[in-house]
């Protein structure tokens, strides 16, 4: 009955680290999102022009 008790508390201790290192995981990607989803506007908005691009023709006075 010991032996069982053992082996529960070490497999409980090991669940306890994995939740653990999935959870700082997840906190860095969560931290990181809006960085990525700012560099994909930046880069989006530098190959437009900006929201309001110039004219693609110009007009001269006549």
């Amino acid at each position: 009955m010991n032996n069982i008790r053992l082996i529960t508390k070490e497999i409980l201790q090991k669940t306890e680290r994995i939740i653990a290192k999935e959870e700082k995981s997840l906190t860095f990607a969560e931290q990181n999102r809006g960085v990525e989803q700012l560099a994909a506007r930046q880069a989006h908005n530098l190959e437009a022009g900006g929201s309001s691009p110039s004219s693609a023709t110009k007009k001269g006075k006549d």
